[in-house]
């Protein structure tokens, strides 16, 4: 073998090894540690109704007294999540954890006036009655599982797995005597939506310049049913008189919601 053909053939296998080792590197721009931050829009649904119970001689008065609660709220919501990958060909699975939280602090609140006539003794009395609970969580903890295809500079993906509620959860019912202004009696009733649930949808995510990325995902939301109480009347002694023969039943539904996010992620293992 001549010197020329010996430094031709290391020529060639070095530019071999080389375009291995590059091949290499873009089949594996998925894998790694990336943390980032994360905005959207969250559209929801949960309802509750309050219903007043009480002995057989009242039934007749107090089956009229009933108030449903179901209610739709929008709301912008933001946060951060952290994630792992592993890449195998164009195979992408890993693991995510987000934290996001709700905009404000609303609560739903709706009024019934009840005003039975005539009025039976030891029936509920007439009023307003203000219908108020926490519709939204404060915040958001998710725990998923993600897979996708990987693609040389874009990755749709599924996602899912579990959720977590944060913040109070609570709903009260308060009494407005006619002719008053003020509350002067209250009835404070379960957990307006579980705490734990789950979470599935999916998305794309797109390589930016150097080690950033972006994803645009959609996400289902889904808590189970509060806890449905009996509530009696909460106040002083003279308030609650009135009240004295009669409870107030809470019930609660599953708390639905519908996630739109933009997220932006630094890669550590920086392709």
């Amino acid at each position: 073998m001549t010197m020329k053909n010996a430094a031709g053939r290391a020529t060639a296998m070095a530019i071999l090894a080389l375009a291995a080792t590059t091949a290499s590197a873009v089949d594996n721009i998925w894998n790694g540690t990336y943390a980032g931050f994360n905005a959207g829009q969250a559209s929801s649904h949960t309802c509750n109704t309050w219903a007043a119970s009480g002995s057989s001689a009242e039934s007749a008065t107090l089956a009229g007294f009933s108030q449903p609660g179901c209610a739709s709220h929008s709301a912008f919501l933001g946060g951060g999540q952290i994630g792992d990958n592993f890449q195998s060909q164009r195979l992408t699975w890993g693991v995510e954890a987000d934290v996001d939280f709700w905009e404000g602090g609303s609560s739903s609140a709706q009024t019934a006036n009840f005003a039975p006539s005539p009025a039976p003794p030891g029936g509920p009395p007439a009023g307003t009655y203000v219908f108020s609970g926490r519709q939204t969580p404060d915040f958001l903890g998710m725990f998923t599982a993600r897979i996708g295809y990987s693609g040389t500079r874009w990755m749709p993906y599924l996602k899912g797995g579990a959720l977590l509620a944060g913040g109070s959860q609570t709903s009260t019912l308060s009494y407005i005597p006619d002719g008053a202004t003020k509350t002067t009696a209250s009835f404070n009733g379960g957990k307006s939506f579980a705490s734990i649930g789950w979470v599935a949808g999916g998305g794309a995510e797109f390589g930016l310049y150097g080690p950033w990325s972006i994803s645009a995902e959609y996400l289902h939301a889904s808590l189970g049913k509060g806890s449905s109480s009996t509530a009696g009347c909460a106040g002083i002694a003279a308030n609650c008189a009135a009240f004295a023969n009669a409870s107030l039943q809470d019930t609660h539904g599953s708390f639905e919601a519908n996630l739109i996010r933009i997220s932006i992620n630094y890669w550590f293992d920086y392709w």
